[in-house]
């Protein structure tokens, strides 16, 4: 979110005092930003929500079949493992009030990568079920692959004898 980028250049003047303590000048209560963390993760928990949710209520309404139906549901609802990654981000962020901050900050650093990756790659996957249909041998009423003619030989049409 561009809170949070902005977040960082605002929270200590001069700026370089956030990563340089021997710099002179004021930095604000890390208790902000560690509120603002616990925030913006209850905030991505409720939109990943949110918006998994909400293509079941307009893909239920559409003429497809059930199976169809379920399995574009459960596609583009896979943001709620980023909802759910989200949340376990929240839990550590609560943590760096409470214990060492550069020792529990690699969690939060390490769930903010797993749930920015769930939410690409669930973004991703219903676009991709595209391709594998596209890919897939076609198949016959029985669930069988087609038989599908081949033409000519293996070196273009040419008899090698």
């Amino acid at each position: 979110m561009l809170p949070s980028a902005f977040l960082q250049w605002v929270i200590c003047t001069p700026p370089q005092k956030a990563w340089n303590p021997a710099v002179k000048g004021k930095c604000w209560n890390p208790g902000i930003v560690t509120n603002y963390g616990i925030f913006n993760a209850a905030y991505c928990a409720v939109m990943d929500f949110a918006l998994a949710l909400l293509p079941w209520t307009i893909i239920w309404g559409l003429q497809m079949r059930l199976r169809e139906k379920f399995g574009v549901g459960v596609a583009m609802s896979l943001g709620l493992l980023s909802g759910v990654c989200a949340i376990v981000k929240g839990i550590y962020i609560v943590q760096l009030r409470e214990q060492d901050f550069f020792y529990n900050g690699k969690d939060v650093t390490i769930w903010t990568s797993v749930e920015t990756a769930t939410a690409i790659i669930g973004a991703s996957i219903p676009v991709l079920r595209v391709f594998f249909r596209e890919k897939r041998p076609p198949r016959s009423k029985q669930g069988k692959p087609k038989k599908v003619p081949r033409m000519g030989h293996l070196c273009g049409g040419h008899d090698l004898g």
